[in-house]
């Protein structure tokens, strides 16, 4: 039986990848974060067409994130 600790991770060892993705966008200028949006938005409706919805909502909690950030460099 593993230990269910096995895969426990010390808090501020490593940088999550929403942590890493939020500090990746964060450098972008609003025109950029713009054609992030229409891309990531093309992106998660296709996902959705193709019955793929874990990675439709995926995508929509990207695309959250991109929109909050255009909001904060505004």
């Amino acid at each position: 039986m593993a230990d269910i600790l096995e895969g426990a991770v010390t808090p501020g060892k490593k940088i999550g990848a929403k942590a890493k993705k939020a500090k990746d966008i964060s450098k972008l200028t609003v025109g950029e974060l713009n054609q992030r949006i229409h891309k990531v938005e093309d992106e998660m409706f296709a996902a959705a067409k193709d019955l793929q919805f874990e990675l439709a909502a995926k995508l929509r909690d990207d695309l959250q994130m991109v929109k909050e950030q255009l909001i904060k460099n505004s």
